[in-house]
């Protein structure tokens, strides 16, 4: 179980939750005996809107009625539905803090743990909680036991859902003229360079930015009118965005007379009051500026920091999170930023109601054989890093294009697929070689394929990585282990005179036979061709080898380059290959897959040689294994109980139990 939680963090307002998890909040809030007084609130909050209504009667014109019987319905009859085509914030902040209250009860729970053993353990770090999350957040930091909790997320739970009613009421002042979204924006470049986004925000006056959330990335809230022009700005700038569903205006000073004529009516009711900063058992710091809060009225530092002042949760968290932390994200939203969840030290648990939470895992040690994956290096279309990689991952960047000219011209083919076009995500400098840094001549370079030039750059950046280079002796009993599934630069190569170099340079053996002979290895150097899978197949080769003792690390991985047209044509012709561009899996609008080019390398070592070594460990390889499809199926089709087969083999050998598997 989870016992060494040392923060907590609530994620902003939440996004529609899905079946599963609204039962499992709705389990936990409707169950659990102490949450009595948290179930009445819920229930007693058409009262509670009538009152407001009738002492505010502005707000008679948002749809409350509507939030409070959703809640209600959801609470006694298991079912979560909302008949409004865009969900009014005044249903969405208040049932952001029940599902923060089911939640954090699930954890209280399975943990056994009482809120005040809860506390106690995170007094260093505290509790954070983004926009609506910092009601959550207050309500837990100043409560010193599970009676005074529920009082207080009774209070959040109102507070919440007059908040909303806040923002709705500004957007439908507004519904003649402007209606506000809020964007993720992401710029490329980490780190960012400074004012990277005001460029664009200058020419839409209207728009803002609502939360710094990481250094590279911002919530923008905007004109819905203006929200396609800005994205095609966006990307044409070189960044991703990609529309949320908040909507609304947070976090803007145009809320001023409002926020203060709530905090005017929360001094008057004490079901709507949170506390002074004195009652903080724990740290809680300002979404604002990242300072802990040691002075003020809770209440009025929530309603500041939710509706007036811009969310720096980059900041906040710079300032809360230790060199070495274990953090409970609770929430449906993404509340850690991916800069902070990969720190070396920094745990992130994410608690979202979804079935697969790990807090009754079970203790794992990876086996006495696991491999480390101590150095890694990779190119692909779009990415000449691991770091522009996982930028191009996260931000759900295509880089599907038509084939560059370059390649080769589809006016001198030999046959022809007519209506077809070439597809695919390319490398465009796969021809660009220091071939003097390699020792090579400018002959030999010129017939080397490419992909053994992507190789060669590729494991020279691997094994640096890995510190090999740091020992005076370096061990030469190091192999090399190369997927590789097409020989197209064959069909360059025979289009111009014979030469010295013509056979070494597209003869396979030659794409690991030259990173051995570069750094004077003596281990095994094997090329492998399983088509698809080559790249994994000569992965588990490499850890077999270093498992056997064979060798005391490896450098293993795969390549491709597309150098000629006939592959291609081939592939056509089977009607493998999308005729649309993008492969799409699982979508009725599937109709083949999409060639891509790169290459990707991993240097391995034995876990306890990496640990006693001191080297730097990427990742853990706990279990690998081949096998062949029974012949049950046709020979590209995959053979469902085949594949189960060695997955259990894999699982097996990684010593997971069996309540994983």
């Amino acid at each position: 179980m989870v016992d060494h939680i040392s923060m907590l963090v609530f994620g902003s307002q939440t996004p529609w939750p899905s079946e599963e998890q609204a039962q499992v909040v709705r389990q936990y809030v409707s169950n659990d005996k102490r949450l009595g007084g948290f179930r009445k609130a819920i229930e007693s909050l058409p009262e509670f809107w009538a009152t407001l209504i009738q002492n505010q009667p502005r707000y008679r014109s948002i749809s409350g009625d509507l939030a409070t019987k959703t809640l209600s319905s959801w609470l006694q009859e298991g079912v979560l539905s909302c008949s409004s085509k865009q969900i009014p914030n005044v249903l969405m902040a208040p049932l952001t803090i029940i599902i923060h209250t089911g939640l954090y009860f699930q954890y209280l729970s399975t943990t056994s743990r009482s809120h005040c053993d809860t506390t106690s353990h995170i007094k260093d770090s505290g509790i954070q909680g983004l926009c609506t999350g910092l009601l959550s957040a207050l309500a837990l930091a100043s409560s010193k036991s599970d009676e005074e909790l529920v009082e207080k997320l009774s209070s959040s739970l109102r507070l919440a859902m007059v908040v909303g009613a806040i923002v709705d009421l500004d957007e439908e002042a507004s519904a003649q003229q402007k209606m506000y979204v809020c964007l993720a924006v992401r710029c490329k470049q980490n780190p960012s360079p400074p004012g990277w986004c005001n460029d664009i925000l200058g020419r839409y006056p209207d728009a803002y930015t609502s939360v710094a959330y990481d250094s590279n990335s911002l919530t923008i809230t905007i004109p819905e009118s203006e929200k396609n022009q800005f994205l095609q700005d966006f990307v044409q700038e070189g960044g991703s965005v990609r529309e949320i569903e908040l909507r609304g205006r947070f976090h803007t000073p145009c809320h001023e007379t409002a926020a203060s004529d709530l905090i005017s009516l929360c001094e008057k009711r004490s079901d709507l009051q949170l506390g002074h900063a004195d009652d903080l058992n724990v740290p809680v710091r300002k979404n604002y500026d990242g300072k802990t809060i040691v002075q003020g009225n809770l209440t009025t530092t929530a309603i500041e920091s939710i509706l007036l002042r811009v969310a720096d949760w980059q900041s906040t968290l710079e300032a809360a999170i230790r060199y070495e932390e274990s953090i409970l994200a609770i929430g449906l939203s993404e509340v850690v930023p991916s800069s902070f969840s990969r720190r070396s030290g920094v745990e992130v648990i994410r608690l979202d109601g979804n079935s697969h939470f790990g807090i009754t895992s079970v203790p794992y040690a990876y086996p006495d054989n696991a491999i480390a994956i101590v150095g890694m290096a990779a190119k692909y279309a779009g990415a000449d890093s691991l770091d522009e990689f996982w930028n191009l991952i996260e931000s759900g960047t295509s880089m599907v294009e038509r084939l560059p000219e370059s390649r080769w011209s589809t006016d001198t083919f030999q046959r022809r697929t007519s209506g077809r076009n070439f597809w695919g995500n390319f490398v465009h400098d796969a021809d660009a070689f220091d071939h003097k840094y390699f020792k090579a001549s400018s002959r030999a370079a010129a017939a080397m394929d490419p992909q053994q030039r992507l190789l060669l750059q590729a494991a020279v950046r691997a094994v640096s990585s890995s510190g090999f280079f740091n020992d005076p002796l370096p061990p030469s009993d190091v192999g090399c282990y190369v997927g590789v599934a097409t020989t197209d630069y064959h069909d360059n190569i025979a289009s111009h005179k014979p030469s010295a170099f013509s056979a070494l340079g597209e003869l396979r053996a030659f794409l690991c036979g030259r990173i051995s002979h570069h750094f004077g290895w003596t281990g095994p150097s094997m090329t492998f061709d399983t088509a698809c899978s080559a790249s994994a197949v000569a992965i588990d080769a490499a850890c077999k080898a270093i498992k056997s003792g064979t060798v005391s690390a490896a450098l293993a991985g795969g390549v491709n380059v597309c150098t000629s047209p006939y592959l291609w044509e081939n592939l056509m012709g089977a009607n493998f290959l999308s005729p649309t561009g993008q492969t799409k899996p699982f979508d009725a609008k599937g109709d083949g897959y999409c060639r891509g080019e790169g290459v990707g390398l991993v240097f391995l070592k034995r876990l306890d040689a990496a640990k006693q070594d001191g080297d730097p460990i990427l990742g853990v390889i706990a279990g690998s294994a081949v096998n062949q499809c029974m012949n049950e199926t046709f020979i590209t089709v995959p053979h469902g109980p085949s594949q189960l087969n060695l997955y259990r083999d894999v699982l097996g050998q990684s010593g997971l139990p069996k309540e994983a598997m």
